[in-house]
């Protein structure tokens, strides 16, 4: 069976310091989580209840939820949970993947009614193993590092949308840590390609001239474009002018770029060069 096609919306890496998670984006279940500059961990001990539904972006009905782990301690089997269709105003509603130790098998369930739609066999989570739950219609996928372990179909006309959920139940604050935590768009067919004629690199802010002592080469072609494919990130490139190739200088293709009025307040101001429109 093939994987689902997997496009990233949203990416934590909980790279700063807050307890709970900032709302927006998570809005939190139970005690919430908290960040600690580099990964994430329940926000209370004691096997208390820890969650944080993304809500930060519109949820797709076909979506995803992934983590990376950091550490987790099989000695406590902690409680960990991946959700996906979940209700905002209710913690035990939608689909949750559960993991709970070497020793016990994975469960992916119906968090409403607490049916088991499938039981897989567990795994020792380490540093760096990939988990995650995709839904498709009325089929659920689990991945583990790349590789579907389990699907099963489910046709609860109750779970049809709805945010992703992360959720941990710890003995210790230590027993489980996240390093990151993305979401997005799940689909059995491949993302639509960016338009012919090259790769899509993102925005730049086209300018009169170099700024003042910065040097101005010639880069090489570039269409601009309306706006960015569906599903492909948009980065800011910088700012350019807008020019023909030197004489003996190489113009090599570079990509499709869409212009904008100005760079985002949070972008540096960072010059490129010289590029040559296409028609």
């Amino acid at each position: 069976m093939s994987s689902p096609y997997l496009t990233a919306l949203a990416t934590d890496n909980f790279d700063y310091v807050s307890n709970p998670l900032p709302n927006p984006p998570w809005t939190a279940t139970g005690n919430g989580l908290q960040a600690l500059d580099g990964y994430c961990e329940a926000g209370s001990n004691g096997f208390r209840e820890n969650g944080g539904e993304y809500t930060g972006v519109s949820t797709p009905n076909d979506s995803f939820c992934s983590i990376i782990v950091k550490s987790y301690n099989q000695a406590q089997t902690p409680e960990l949970y991946l959700g996906v269709r979940m209700n905002e105003s209710e913690q035990f509603s939608g689909y949750q993947l559960g993991y709970i130790g070497s020793d016990i098998p994975f469960t992916l369930q119906n968090a409403a009614t607490d049916e088991v739609l499938i039981t897989l066999p567990s795994t020792t989570l380490v540093e760096g193993d990939v988990l995650t739950l995709a839904v498709v219609g009325y089929t659920l996928y689990v991945i583990y590092n790349g590789t579907i372990i389990g699907s099963v179909v489910d046709t609860d006309e109750a779970f049809s949308s709805g945010p992703t959920l992360l959720y941990m139940s710890p003995g210790a604050l230590t027993d489980v840590q996240i390093s990151s935590f993305s979401m997005g768009s799940a689909s059995n067919t491949p993302p639509t390609p960016p338009p012919s004629g090259g790769v899509f690199l993102g925005s730049v802010v086209v300018v009169s001239d170099a700024p003042s002592g910065a040097s101005n080469p010639f880069l090489g072609t570039v269409t601009v474009i309306d706006s960015a494919p569906s599903g492909v990130p948009n980065p800011y490139l910088g700012k350019v002018v807008s020019g023909s190739a030197p004489s003996g200088v190489p113009n090599p293709t570079l990509g499709n770029v869409v212009v904008i009025a100005s760079k985002p307040a949070e972008a540096p101001d960072v010059f490129l060069g010289i590029v040559e429109e296409s028609s």
